[in-house]
């Protein structure tokens, strides 16, 4: 998904609701910072907040930066919106997705935006996508699943 469909999803789900809100970013990337420039123009986001966020996010002003909260952690990430009053959640990373922060955020009530885990392995695991479309004869690039095991003698 382009970056204007993110950010016109949000805007729709913010125009919808009488409710202004704040809004988490996760992330550090260009994708976050454009998605931080577009959430901060928007009349229905009271704040953005960015974790970890990058010098050049914190730079420009278009969002807060939360460089200590460990978006590896869903537990983290939970208390920090209950904490912060975080009315909605953007991922875009891909190592958190796959690991399933979207999915434990929406199962604990957080309105959040990106793929679940499930949807996520698609573009995270490389073999995983090779795998499927193989299973159902979708024409993708040939490949040669490798694995190997790397012997250390420690004796010579």
């Amino acid at each position: 998904m382009k970056i204007q469909e993110w950010a016109s999803f949000i805007f729709v789900h913010c125009l919808l609701s009488d409710e202004k809100i704040t809004v988490l970013v996760i992330g550090g990337g260009g994708r976050e910072h454009a998605l931080c420039y577009a959430l901060n123009r928007s009349p229905s986001c009271t704040a953005v907040l960015c974790a970890p966020g990058n010098a050049g996010i914190a730079q420009s002003g278009d969002a807060t930066c939360i460089p200590d909260l460990d978006i590896s952690s869903s537990d983290d990430v939970t208390s920090f919106c209950r904490k912060r009053g975080v009315g909605m959640v953007v991922v875009g990373p891909e190592a958190p997705l796959v690991a399933g922060l979207a999915n434990d955020l929406v199962r604990v009530g957080i309105p959040t935006f990106g793929p679940s885990s499930e949807a996520a392995a698609l573009e995270g695991s490389k073999d995983f996508m090779k795998k499927l479309c193989d299973k159902y004869n979708i024409p993708t690039a040939k490949v040669l699943h490798v694995s190997f095991m790397l012997i250390v003698n420690p004796i010579g």
